[in-house]
């Protein structure tokens, strides 16, 4: 059964924008058609027609339309097919929310980041082919799991390395104040929030005063006799 979270966090869909949003979604084949559907049917219901539509909000500006624009031209010829959610309103910058179905990964839209209303779809069989298309792509910033599987979701954390992870939902562990949020490799350095967000953002100065004589180094400073040959030795031991 498709989980209801990740249908109701994708129906916010339209223009979003955020930082830790879904960069695709991989999907067992057997319901790739039924979250589609759900999908299509939640977006209909929240933001079709009037006066539902004014919820709905537009991409920044013309350059970041025009982009997202082409990242959709390039996905439709190389993708199984592209599925808007909801009717375009001719309105500037109103761009209907797209979902990409099995795009081909050298596509532009696989290949950068997207900050906009298009969803890729990717179909898998086993688990292990899903987590294998993770593991070819840079670390990513936030992994959702969705599962009823404990030893599922064991073996996605297990082999997955993420800047965060959310299980049965999005978005929540980005929002919690004593969880750290950051990235990891490509998708980041370093992490916010509380006491990790001090870390992060301050620098330790490191002090050491010497009181008394002697000082460690002068044991090895010339001129050097079998005392120093011997303390040399015991050191190397």
């Amino acid at each position: 059964m498709v989980d209801q979270n990740v249908i109701g966090r994708d129906a916010g869909l339209p223009g979003i924008e955020e930082l830790a949003r879904r960069d695709y979604v991989l999907i067992h084949h057997s319901q790739r058609d039924e979250f589609v559907n759900l999908l299509r049917a939640e977006m209909q219901a929240r933001y079709s027609g009037s006066p539902a539509e004014k919820d709905r909000t537009t991409i920044i500006n013309e350059a970041q339309e025009a982009r997202l624009a082409k990242l959709l031209t390039d996905a439709a010829s190389k993708s199984e097919s592209v599925i808007e959610l909801l009717p375009g309103s001719g309105q500037p910058r109103l761009m209907p929310p797209a979902l990409v179905l099995e795009p081909d990964p050298d596509s532009a839209i696989m290949q950068e980041e997207i900050f906009g209303p298009l969803l890729p779809i990717i179909s898998y069989r086993l688990l292990d082919d899903a987590i294998g298309f993770v593991l070819k792509l840079d670390r990513p910033l936030a992994l959702y799991c969705f599962s009823d599987n404990t030893a599922e979701i064991e073996m996605m954390l297990s082999r997955i390395v993420a800047g965060g992870v959310c299980v049965n939902d999005t978005l929540y562990h980005f929002a919690c104040s004593n969880l750290p949020f950051g990235g990891v490799g490509a998708s980041g350095m370093g992490q916010y929030h509380g006491h990790d967000g001090f870390l992060t953002f301050s620098k330790a100065m490191p002090v050491l005063t010497k009181y008394a004589p002697p000082a460690p180094s002068d044991l090895i400073k010339p001129p050097y006799t079998g005392l120093t040959d011997r303390l040399i030795r015991f050191i190397a031991r």
